[in-house]
């Protein structure tokens, strides 16, 4: 708040007044305090219409009926309005009424007044003013941004984590079978290995044919030979699946720097279904069809996070058993996928607060409440929207609209 006054010329004749979302008074700048006779210390935390009671009687936003309301509040504080407070050196008239937003993300208000007796002499002085004060907010309004996109950009890596955390048994379980029984085909194949090279050390010492012949049935080469075949095959098999499996987180996984850039959305959603295989597994089956989709500029990871999120939810949403269906489809310069499950759907009161951040109605410790609320956002930060169909008792929907690439829809409305 210093800053605000402090940017201003110490002899810019302008009286200023900074009040929060209540109509109190938090600083006043020298001018203020000169002119009316004031001590800048007693009037912090009085209510401006308490020092200038003449207040109550103009069209003034705050009232003692409406002090202690929130920063919805100021949405209603007119940039301008006429105001008029008596001082002791004569009648201010309020020029501006200045919204600024704080390093500390708070906001108030700078109402700055003048002398019209000498408004005219000062013109100049004024405009600069007001220019200075513009650029303060606009340089607090792009820090705060700046902050805002990264806590967002922390809060989306942080649940993405999450996810993965609580994903991580279910693929090291995934991991874990092709892994065991690749390692017992090695067993075999070493106990194998080492018969047959005791066959074809044999060929430098045996007396006859016969004898090999012998020994080959003794160890019964027919079947080793046969068996190694499908040991290698069901080996590579397993190996194929890990490096599917790891593939498919990699591509979850990915960097969310990697930025906006063309993306197959089909193969993101697989590999997501893939990653989240062993949540949904034993609660539902998976029915996917794919349609066939022109590449999607968008920042892949992120598009991964939402169908993840989707998805646990889909199966969170089925008790016993049920099915989730995963479709994709295209229409002009849009492309959309919908997740759909036959669970246990939810009441319109629900559906009113599932983008609300840190609202879940999953048992405690059991759910962040982000989410949605995240998922949300990144389609909003990809020009696209989230549609929502549910029926207590049937199921749920969600269909996600993207734009193919943002400038071919800018302005349009899907």
């Amino acid at each position: 708040m210093q800053e605000l006054i402090n940017a201003l010329p110490p002899d810019t004749p302008l009286a200023i007044i900074i009040f929060d979302a209540s109509g109190v008074i938090k600083e006043i700048n020298h001018w203020m305090a000169s002119w009316a006779h004031l001590d800048k210390e007693e009037v912090k935390g009085k209510p401006v219409e308490q020092i200038f009671p003449e207040v109550a009687s103009q069209p003034w936003p705050f009232s003692a009926t409406t002090r202690g309301t929130t920063g919805s509040r100021l949405a209603t504080v007119p940039d301008t309005f006429r105001l008029r407070i008596t001082t002791g050196k004569g009648v201010l008239e309020a020029l501006l009424c200045f919204p600024c937003e704080m390093a500390d993300g708070s906001t108030v208000h700078a109402l700055l007044f003048y002398d019209p007796l000498d408004g005219p002499l000062h013109h100049h002085q004024f405009t600069q003013a007001v220019q200075q004060l513009q650029k303060i907010q606009l340089e607090h309004h792009a820090s705060l941004l700046e902050r805002l996109e990264y806590t967002q950009q922390q809060l989306l890596r942080n649940e993405k984590m999450a996810g993965i955390g609580e994903l991580a048994a279910g693929v090291a379980h995934e991991i874990n079978n092709p892994t065991g029984y690749v390692f017992s085909n090695l067993k075999t194949l070493e106990a194998y290995v080492h018969d047959m090279l005791r066959i074809i050390d044999a060929v430098e010492h045996v007396g006859s044919l016969d004898e090999l012949r012998t020994l080959k049935r003794t160890l019964e080469y027919d079947y080793i030979r046969k068996d190694i075949e499908d040991l290698i095959n069901e080996s590579e098999e397993g190996v194929g699946r890990i490096r599917t499996i790891v593939g498919a987180l990699k591509y979850f996984a990915h960097e969310d720097d990697a930025g906006m850039r063309e993306a197959d959305l089909n193969q993101g959603i697989d590999s997501t279904v893939l990653v989240a295989h062993n949540e949904i597994k034993y609660k539902a089956r998976v029915d996917i069809s794919f349609a066939e989709l022109p590449k999607v500029v968008c920042n892949i990871s992120q598009i991964n996070q939402v169908v993840m999120n989707l998805l646990i939810n889909a199966a969170h949403a089925i008790e016993d058993s049920g099915t989730i269906s995963i479709r994709t489809g295209a229409e002009g310069h849009w492309v959309w996928f919908e997740i759909k499950d036959n669970g246990c759907g939810m009441a319109p009161d629900i559906v009113e607060r599932l983008f609300d951040p840190f609202f879940t109605t999953k048992p405690a410790g059991k759910g962040t409440g982000l989410g949605l609320p995240l998922s949300y956002n990144i389609i909003k930060k990809h020009n696209g929207r989230i549609e929502v169909q549910t029926t207590p008792g049937t199921g749920t929907a969600f269909r996600v609209w993207l734009p193919v690439r943002p400038e071919l829809v800018s302005g349009e409305t899907q």
